[in-house]
């Protein structure tokens, strides 16, 4: 095993370290990516996305593949593990 020296980024994670050598983790790159790559840049948050009493109903259109559900979960897991829990929670 041999020193290599501060790490900055690693697995989607940027490190960095603040005044009083705390370690700082952020995902922002990796966050920018997902975003492009399911073309949600314009999306806007909302606390509360959905109305409270919407009756739902069994879609018409094309429903979206699967293995792209499954990798934008993943991929929201993995950022929710690493760097933000908060966003699992309401």
């Amino acid at each position: 095993m041999r020193d290599i020296g501060k790490v900055e980024y690693c697995l989607g994670i940027e490190f960095s370290r603040g005044n009083n050598n705390e370690i700082k983790m952020k995902q922002e790159k990796y966050i920018e990516k997902l975003l492009d790559k399911f073309n949600m840049k314009s999306a806007k948050s909302l606390k509360n996305p959905m109305e409270v009493n919407l009756k739902l109903e069994k879609p018409t259109d094309e429903k979206l593949p699967d293995f792209l559900y499954q990798n934008l979960i993943g991929s929201l897991m993995y950022i929710a593990t690493a760097t933000r829990p908060d966003i699992m929670y309401p």
